[in-house]
């Protein structure tokens, strides 16, 4: 908890101090304790006193005389700086002191004669794993003395802030909780942030939140991949791609994405429904440039409203259904073909197909495209004169809305032969009714033997038609059958 004191930081110009001579370790980690530059110093000093050299040391002219420099060594060598209890603006001037005093010492020593088994000392009587004055030259002193409070600094820095993260999260306010975030995300590396998002949710939520408020679509994109969302980092990679304005370069970035973000076997998938869109948006490019230069009537006759680059699977259907209905298998814009590509269902291609087609009144077309799979061969010339039922995947319903969809209206040949196709008689006697096919109604009712609606319905009909006759006919018919079988 903060109790007041001012913290200690390297970017502080009071505490500036520490980053005059501490360039070259600066890239020490968070938690380094610094083994290897403990060893080179021990290594250093064995090389110093191992060295042989001709020249004597002069003789020692008071040797019972202690130089104030060799005892003003020996006393900071027992003393212990404890950077923790002194103020924070004292500190700068402790070390200054502790490292003057370690230079003077180390002038007193040098002016001094000692004996061969005096300066010959172990190495481990000489070099001390927690004093800066066991370094042979000031500069690696300097540099071991920055690293280590350098790392002890850092330890304190992260507690502290974790423990602020900690309180900001017991508030369970996010506007709390994310100036926090947002604090540690400019103070500590990438590498320790990602950490604290692994390991606290609340916090990894209120980033990512962030990041989508401020549309930071790269930096949220990375953060899922770094908490193990690759599903939704690839969705998030996905949409920035479609945001993409030229189609050109938007193929070329869906199947960036494909390849990167999603080739996690998992996302197989939808990695093959990204190459899917990126497939249809190059045929529709195709399509839509070779369009441009035709000249056909149709083009005229129904204009084309929107372009075709960007529309959904079912809307090319369609604009190939109504303009390319009659190109061979070969051709990219049959819509048969189309259909096969995009793995479009068969009752979605009848639909969109007969949409298309009732637009052009292509009625016939219709016809042979409710035919059985199995009789669309060699039974196709003959269906018109075959009793063959047609076929319908979808609702009767929505095929005779669609087929009155249009300004002009079906022939009542057509309709008579697809509601015979109904096997449903309630359905086809309400559908009859509802588009006025009275041919299949008069049949309907006799089917029933219901002389008393049969009746009702001729007095609705247009006298002196053919229908109204039929319905003469179907009458009598019944009253005839009635006396035959009283006699």
């Amino acid at each position: 908890m903060y109790h007041g004191k001012k913290k200690f930081t390297f970017d502080d110009p009071e505490d500036s101090y520490w980053n005059e001579s501490g360039n070259g370790s600066t890239a020490s980690s968070l938690f380094d304790d610094l083994p290897s530059k403990q060893w080179a110093a021990r290594i250093a000093v064995d090389n110093l006193f191992d060295t042989k050299d001709n020249t004597q040391p002069p003789p020692l002219t008071h040797p019972t005389t202690t130089a104030p420099q060799t005892q003003q060594a020996a006393a900071a060598d027992r003393t212990q700086i404890n950077f923790a209890s002194a103020p924070p603006l004292s500190r700068e001037k402790l070390v200054d002191n502790f490292l003057h005093s370690r230079a003077a010492a180390g002038r007193g020593v040098s002016g001094m004669s000692m004996s061969p088994e005096r300066a010959l000392p172990g190495a481990p009587s000489v070099t001390s794993e927690c004093s800066a004055s066991s370094l042979p030259s000031e500069a690696q002193r300097l540099d071991l003395d920055y690293s280590r409070l350098r790392a002890e600094h850092r330890k304190l820095q992260k507690h502290l802030e974790m423990e602020l993260l900690d309180s900001a999260i017991d508030h369970v306010d996010s506007q709390v909780i994310q100036p926090v975030v947002l604090f540690l995300k400019r103070t500590l590396s990438d590498s320790i942030f990602r950490s604290i998002l692994l390991e606290k949710k609340e916090v990894a939520e209120e980033y990512i939140t962030h990041l989508k408020r401020h549309k930071d679509y790269a930096e949220l994109a990375t953060t899922l991949f770094c908490l193990g969302r690759n599903a939704d980092a690839a969705m998030i990679e996905y949409a920035a791609a479609l945001k993409t304005k030229m189609p050109e370069q938007k193929v070329n970035a869906l199947r960036n994405v494909c390849r990167t973000a999603f080739s996690d076997p998992q996302l197989a998938h939808e990695a093959g429904l990204v190459s899917q869109h990126a497939s249809l948006l190059e045929m529709q490019i195709a399509i839509q440039a070779g369009d441009a230069q035709s000249k056909s009537d149709i083009f005229k006759q129904f204009p084309r409203n929107a372009p075709l680059v960007g529309q959904s699977a079912i809307a090319t259907l369609y604009y190939c259904s109504l303009y390319h209905y009659d190109l061979p298998m070969t051709s990219q814009a049959n819509p048969q073909k189309i259909r096969d590509f995009l793995g479009i269902s068969e009752k979605e291609f009848r639909w969109t197909a007969a949409s298309a087609l009732t637009r052009q009144s292509r009625w016939p077309d219709i016809e042979r495209l409710l035919q059985p799979k199995g009789v669309m061969g060699a039974i196709q010339q003959k269906a018109l004169q075959a009793n063959t039922k047609l076929v319908c995947p979808f609702s009767w319903n929505n095929l005779f809305y669609v087929l009155h969809s249009n300004t002009s209206l079906p022939p009542k040949d057509l309709l008579c032969r697809i509601l015979r196709s109904v096997s449903d008689q309630e359905l086809r006697l309400k559908l009859a009714e509802k588009y006025q096919v009275p041919e299949v109604v008069i049949e309907c009712l006799v089917a029933q033997r219901d002389r008393v609606r049969l009746k009702i319905y001729t007095d609705k009909l247009t006298p002196h038609t053919p229908d109204y006759y039929k319905s003469i006919a179907a009458l009598n018919n019944a009253v005839r059958q009635c006396f035959s079988f009283l006699i």
